[in-house]
């Protein structure tokens, strides 16, 4: 029968050392360790939910408690554009029901616990409260996103790497808020153009999606960096004037830089 090779005296200071900042941080220690040292203490307990030692305490998560935070993250990214603040002249909207902690069999004692947080945010654990403030920030502001209804995992994981670290807050310098403001400016001057210019004639306005117009120049803009050298366009009636105005105008200002 092979021996087993039993810790030496060295190896469980170790372990004992990491047990103690994990009774008073539970945070401060390995991902690992912190749910070997809770199902320990649990064991220890005989199934109590806290285990403490000396002055040190810390709180054993409940498995069920950290499905529902699971449950709670994908809840927001489903349907937290229920609660998003897109109309700027009108108050939010009212809490949507479905988002409440006791959908989730959670409560306002929790909000202070520390939870293993899956996939989000490149994983680790946070407090209750934070990852609802982040989750608020990212699908309850001025920008109401629904994707979770795609099918590709990739787009889906995609997509939650370009929103959720920068909590879908773009952090514009001054320069560039000063573009998509002039973008917006001309695409509503152009409208109010033609609909003096042509009184009564039938056209499809671009009214209330000029930034449609932002959205485009600024992809344009990027396309040379990712090596495009063509770009074809293919759209509605709605606002083709002032989109077909606005890229003949990039056109003619490239070309110009040409030969100048």
């Amino acid at each position: 029968m092979n021996s087993l090779s039993l810790p030496t005296g060295a190896n469980a200071a170790a372990i004992d050392a990491a047990y103690q900042s994990w009774l008073e941080t539970p945070d401060s220690v390995d991902p690992t360790w912190r749910a070997f040292f809770q199902g320990f203490s649990l064991g220890h307990a005989g199934g109590a939910i806290t285990s403490s030692e000396g002055t040190g305490s810390a709180a054993i998560i409940d498995s069920l408690k950290q499905s529902n935070v699971h449950y709670l993250i994908n809840s927001y990214r489903a349907i937290g554009h229920f609660e998003s603040h897109l109309d700027p002249l009108s108050d939010p909207p009212p809490a949507h029901e479905k988002l409440s902690l006791a959908q989730f069999n959670l409560s306002e004692a929790d909000l202070d616990t520390s939870f293993d947080i899956g996939t989000y945010l490149g994983g680790g654990q946070m407090k209750l409260r934070d990852v609802i403030t982040s989750l608020r920030q990212t699908y309850c502001g001025h920008v109401g996103v629904e994707y979770m209804h795609i099918q590709d995992m990739d787009v889906r994981q995609w997509l939650q790497q370009k929103m959720e670290p920068g909590r879908n807050q773009p952090a514009f310098g001054r320069a560039e808020k000063i573009r998509i403001l002039r973008r917006v400016h001309k695409a509503e001057l152009f409208e109010k153009f033609l609909h003096t210019k042509y009184v009564g004639q039938k056209r499809f306005s671009l009214e209330g999606g000029e930034t449609i117009i932002a959205a485009l120049d600024a992809l344009i803009e990027h396309c040379p960096a990712t090596g495009v050298e063509e770009v074809v366009m293919g759209m509605a009636h709605r606002g083709r004037l002032n989109v077909l105005t606005s890229i003949m105008r990039k056109s003619f200002d490239q070309l110009f830089e040409q030969f100048s």
